[in-house]
């Protein structure tokens, strides 16, 4: 059995630097978007074809503290395969976190 271990693919943030010759983002923007691992750091390379602009709507909520994620379960990571077993099953409602502690 193969199992694929994707930690914490969502991201929202704020731009803090942007590369040369990049356009359409700057420093202070509010981005979201998907990558295939490591959204979970405290800084990352992103690609503009992989973010969005945030609404400014959104943007108020998650800055006001208003909007948090709905975590369905923590599992330590000695618990990785029943934490991917869950919505392979179809049973989940919010996010799986796996704790590195």
């Amino acid at each position: 059995m193969t199992l694929l271990l994707h930690l914490a693919s969502e991201f929202f943030l704020i731009i803090e630097e942007t590369g040369e010759g990049i356009t359409g983002f700057a420093c202070g923007d509010t981005v979201y978007g998907m990558i295939r691992t490591g959204a979970f750091s405290d800084s990352r390379v992103v690609p503009t074809t992989d973010i969005a602009r945030s609404p400014e709507r959104i943007t108020a909520l998650v800055g006001a503290g208003t909007v948090t994620p709905y975590v369905e379960r923590i599992f330590r990571l000695a618990e990785v395969r029943q934490a991917l077993e869950l919505p392979e099953a179809g049973r989940t409602r919010g996010k799986i976190v796996l704790s590195m502690g």
